[in-house]
């Protein structure tokens, strides 16, 4: 992901080999900010959160085959 830290707009790169099936953006509490549900392959997603505060999020990116990539971000703005 870049930039981090960023101001709620950034770029989410995943392995070729992975088809990204849905991306999700929790707190750090579990909360969830943002969800998206994919139909086609993305090598890259841009995400941009709205009215977002300040501090630390987890990004999780499911692939069709299952697997699940997770990387922290800061919203720093």
């Amino acid at each position: 992901m870049y930039p981090n830290p960023n101001r709620g707009t950034f770029a989410l790169l995943v392995p070729e080999c992975c088809v990204t099936e849905e991306t999700e953006v929790n707190d750090l509490n579990g909360k969830v900010i943002k969800f998206e549900s994919y139909s086609v392959a993305e090598i890259i997603s841009d995400l941009k959160l709205q009215d977002i505060d300040n501090g630390i999020l987890l990004v999780n990116v499911k692939c069709k085959n299952g697997e699940i990539y997770t990387n922290r971000i800061i919203i720093s703005k």
